[in-house]
C-alpha cells in the first residue's frame, strides 16, 4: 500500500524502548542512592526523574497526533474516492431543503421525518 504523502512514518529513531528504560534507570538509580545516601542525594535526583517523565509522555504524544494524522488521511482519501464514484448520497429534506447523510432518519435541521 502506498503512503500517502505528507505523513511521517514512525521510525526506529523515536525509540521508546530506549526513552522507557532512560525512565526505569533513573528511578532505580534514585531508589537506590536513596538507600545508601538518605534524603539529601535522593532530593538532587527528582529533577532527573521528572524530566525523563516529561520528555517520555512527550514523545508519545507525538507518536500519538502522528498515527491519529495518519488516520484523518485514510478517511479523507476514503471520503474522496467515495465522492468520486459518486457513492456520497445526500438525502434533501422536503420541508427545509437541507441536505441531509444516506442513513438520517430525521432531518438534521428541522427534524421533519426523510
Amino acid at each position: 500500500m502506498e503512503k500517502p504523502s505528507g505523513i511521517k512514518a514512525i521510525t526506529e529513531s523515536e525509540n521508546f524502548f530506549g526513552f522507557s528504560i532512560m525512565f526505569v534507570a533513573a528511578l532505580i538509580t534514585a531508589v537506590l542512592v536513596y538507600n545508601q545516601q538518605g534524603l539529601t542525594i535522593y532530593v538532587l535526583l527528582i529533577p532527573l526523574v521528572v524530566i525523563a517523565a516529561l520528555f517520555f509522555a512527550y514523545e508519545s504524544f507525538k507518536a500519538f497526533l502522528r498515527l491519529v494524522g495518519r488516520e484523518l488521511e485514510r478517511g479523507k482519501s476514503e471520503a474522496v474516492g467515495e465522492r468520486a464514484k459518486g457513492k456520497v448520497l445526500m438525502l434533501v429534506c422536503p420541508k427545509c431543503k437541507a441536505k441531509n447523510p444516506s442513513d438520517a432518519a430525521y432531518c438534521f435541521s428541522c427534524g421533519e421525518k426523510l
